[in-house]
């Protein structure tokens, strides 16, 4: 499940982000993913998996 939240960051980085989503055919929000997502990969490559409580 998606969940939703706010980010704040400079205007420079966010037109950055924005020119490579739409080099890769993405949306703001799609690229954003993309970098969270590979960002937790590599951590998990250095540090092992990242274990979460069962959040019921």
């Amino acid at each position: 499940m998606k969940v939703q939240f706010s980010i704040r960051v400079d205007r420079e980085a966010k037109a950055k982000i924005e020119k490579i989503a739409k080099k890769n055919s993405r949306t703001l929000s799609g690229q954003i993913e993309f970098i969270i997502n590979n960002a937790i990969a590599d951590y998990e490559k250095v540090n092992g998996k990242v274990e979460l409580e069962d959040e019921k």
